[in-house]
């Protein structure tokens, strides 16, 4: 059985915040929600990013990194309104 790296847990737990945050926005995105949302507590979050404020730095990145690749070269072929509509 393979053990999950730092690394590829703070990915795993950048993934489950993104989705909350795309689902609730900004405004609802607080340490115990979004810890909650990785299916974890608010303390082991601090363990992987030093504070808050980093935290959400990390997601925002992710999240737009995220939104990046769905417009991959495949989906350019779209229409720009069905494109934006698939993205929001």
């Amino acid at each position: 059985m393979k053990v999950a790296t730092t690394g590829e847990r703070r990915a795993a737990l950048l993934d489950k915040m993104a989705d909350h945050l795309l689902a609730h926005g900004l405004a609802r995105a607080t340490l115990r929600a979004l810890a909650d949302a990785a299916g974890t507590s608010d303390r082991m979050l601090l363990y992987y990013f030093p504070d808050k404020s980093a935290l959400l730095s990390a997601l925002l990145d992710h999240t737009a990194r995220r939104l990046i690749a769905r417009m991959a070269l495949k989906e350019r072929r779209r229409p720009f309104g069905e494109l934006l509509r698939a993205l929001w």
